[in-house]
């Protein structure tokens, strides 16, 4: 544990950061724009609102879309804090739930600051676009399918091993 704390608070922090700057800048530079070709037009900057959660279920939920956020980021907490006390998990395992906390808490504050969440990301070919989307997204879906793996692998191979006694 001592080891993985630090890793997931640092994580946590990178994530949230980089993707509060992220949002910030999508918003000052690509408001009223249209999209922005990375890749052609298979990666693009197209600055988007979301009310709701993943593919705008739940848009314009209101107040229960904040408290849904909050009720999975406290749920991971608390499921988090009971493998910890069973097992040490190794860093990577610290460094993914720190990418989903981060992610997640990045999310949260954008729904009750401004009732929506800013995505900039459009990937897509033609008119088959997925939906938008934005950093903390990215952090969330790979920290969780990350530490899955992880979790997985078992603690004979895997990075959720004890930590040899020291956690």
């Amino acid at each position: 544990m001592r080891r993985t704390l630090p890793l997931l608070l640092a994580a946590a922090l990178l994530a949230a950061g980089t993707d509060l700057v992220t949002k910030s800048w999508a918003q000052a530079m690509l408001a009223g724009q249209p999209p922005v070709p990375l890749l052609g037009e298979t990666l693009r900057l197209h600055l988007g609102f979301n009310t709701g959660v993943a593919f705008s279920l739940f848009a314009g939920g209101g107040l229960f879309v904040p408290l849904l956020n909050l009720a999975v980021l406290s749920g991971f907490c608390v499921w988090l804090g009971l493998l910890l006390r069973r097992q040490p998990l190794g860093p990577g395992a610290g460094l993914c739930a720190g990418l989903f906390l981060g992610g997640g808490i990045t999310n949260l504050l954008d729904r009750l600051v401004d009732g929506r969440v800013t995505d900039f990301i459009d990937v897509g070919v033609h008119s088959l676009r997925w939906p938008t989307f934005n950093l903390a997204d990215m952090f969330i879906v790979m920290g969780v399918v990350a530490f899955v793996l992880l979790l997985e692998r078992g603690p004979e191979r895997g990075d959720c091993s004890p930590e040899n006694g020291d956690g």
